[in-house]
């Protein structure tokens, strides 16, 4: 059973609130719904499934929305820690 989908997205547009409005219509346009439409995250329900998006804020930061996103919690929670303790 999937609980839910993550993705780790990175905006082709640097203005985000077009970008915003142009997500938001894609959904409601398949016949999903935005539950939640921030910078960090984004919530949207499509056939029973919770879809949640991460806008990555550069090409630099892929690799760590991607782990943030998508990694288990034990698993991101522990990586936040030795990246803090090492300065990141």
């Amino acid at each position: 059973m999937v609980h839910d989908i993550d993705f780790a997205v990175l905006p082709k547009n640097s203005d985000f609130e077009p970008w915003r409005e142009e997500v938001k219509r894609r959904v409601e346009g398949i016949g999903g719904k935005v539950i939640s439409f921030g910078e960090v995250i984004s919530n949207f329900l499509y056939k029973g499934v919770q879809i949640n998006l991460f806008p990555c804020p550069s090409d630099d930061a892929w690799g760590v929305t991607l782990m943030w996103a998508t990694g288990p919690k034990g698993h991101t929670m522990g990586m936040t820690i030795k990246a803090r303790k090492k300065g990141c």
